[in-house]
């Protein structure tokens, strides 16, 4: 059987994307090998061998020097292994170009707009994103031109990056059907909201945790890591933090059980130029819960939330306004569980897994002809 490998030193061993979804539906075909780094040895499950080559650095600099320079080492070692190098990170770029160089396949992955992911740093100054947004721009042109094909998370970022390289495709972050299905009736569900994922001022959580003081009785369970822990200690000190249940991370079982809890999902980021095209799995994940959708009115997500009448845009930086959506949506119930209906059935027929899989597969076939 062929073999491939997926290659991270940023994300976790079982990361949505990577592993349950890219990883578990090539397993079926090819012999799958993951490596990370994140200090939990060797493993196997679903088929899939997961590899380790120890623990991060947890300092940017560091990390992008000495855990990739480790990265490079065990790829060089074990280059004659495999026939396709499916890279997830843009620190990991100096690798694939050296597998190319080798002759390898190589797949890069581009989970972001790389150029405009650099305006949401907030260590950069405005000046210095400037820069950095140029200088990442110009290596793109001349580097993605030279990978077998390069893999994207939402159109907008395929038609930022098919001038480079015409072999430039979208696979979506679309969810696995029935995966996080929720076991409690929508009727039976407490008036409670919640967020999943990382946590950070641009993801809009302030605003939500304010907008809690509107509405009394309403727990946010909130799911995830701090990116920052002076923003945590921030929302620890509102008074509405009272109406918080955090969670930090938690595995997918954890989430279903979350989601079979609440009503509603909240995904209001700010506008920013890498969020306002973006495709944030977690709006999908909601709806095959049967969530309703609190989000930003964008008019990507517009596009989707409001054209599957499955939930409500608000402007993302309005406490009033998403309280008043959440308020509407538990005094309608009516209307509240026919957008959980939709959701899910959007789900089911258009925004699934399924499809997504189905084009991965054909990548790799072209690949290995």
């Amino acid at each position: 059987m062929r073999t491939l490998i997926h290659i991270s030193t940023c994300h976790h061993r079982h990361d949505t994307r990577i592993y349950l979804k890219m990883c578990r539906s090539l397993s079926k075909i090819y012999k799958v090998h993951y490596v990370v780094a994140d200090g939990n040895g060797k493993q196997k499950s679903d088929g899939i061998d997961t590899f380790d080559i120890g623990l991060r650095e947890p300092v940017r600099i560091k990390r992008m020097l000495f855990t990739t320079f480790k990265m490079g080492t065990f790829l060089l070692k074990n280059r004659n292994k495999y026939e396709v190098f499916h890279f997830h990170d843009p620190e990991l770029l100096p690798l694939a170009i050296i597998m190319k160089i080798l002759n390898k396949k190589v797949i890069f992955d581009c989970h972001e707009d790389l150029s405009k992911q650099v305006f949401s740093k907030k260590y950069l100054t405005n000046f210095q994103k400037k820069i950095m947004s140029k200088i990442v721009t110009y290596s793109e042109m001349v580097l993605f031109r030279y990978f077998d094909c390069i893999i994207c998370a939402t159109p907008s970022i395929r038609d930022a990056y098919s001038k480079y390289n015409k072999n430039t495709v979208t696979i979506n972050n679309y969810p696995i059907i029935n995966e996080l299905k929720a076991d409690t009736p929508f009727e039976r569900r407490l008036d409670d909201i919640c967020f999943l994922g990382g946590i950070n001022e641009i993801r809009g959580v302030e605003e939500v945790v304010r907008s809690l003081s509107h509405i009394p009785g309403t727990t946010l369970q909130l799911a995830g890591p701090f990116t920052d822990i002076k923003f945590r200690n921030e929302l620890e000190h509102l008074p509405e933090w009272k109406q918080v249940k955090y969670h930090d991370f938690v595995s997918r079982d954890e989430a279903k059980d979350i989601f079979s809890k609440v009503k509603i999902g909240v995904v209001t980021f700010h506008a920013l130029p890498n969020h306002i095209e973006a495709q944030p799995n977690k709006l999908f994940e909601y709806m095959s819960a049967g969530l309703i959708i609190i989000g930003s009115n964008f008019p990507l997500w517009k596009e989707i939330i409001e054209g599957e009448n499955c939930g409500i845009c608000v402007d993302p930086t309005s406490v009033n306004d998403i309280a008043q959506a959440i308020n509407f949506l538990f005094k309608n119930s009516d209307i509240a569980e026919a957008m959980s209906n939709n959701g899910i059935n959007a789900v089911q027929t258009k925004y699934n897994w399924d499809a997504e899989a189905k084009k991965l597969a054909e990548i790799y076939k072209e690949l290995l002809i």
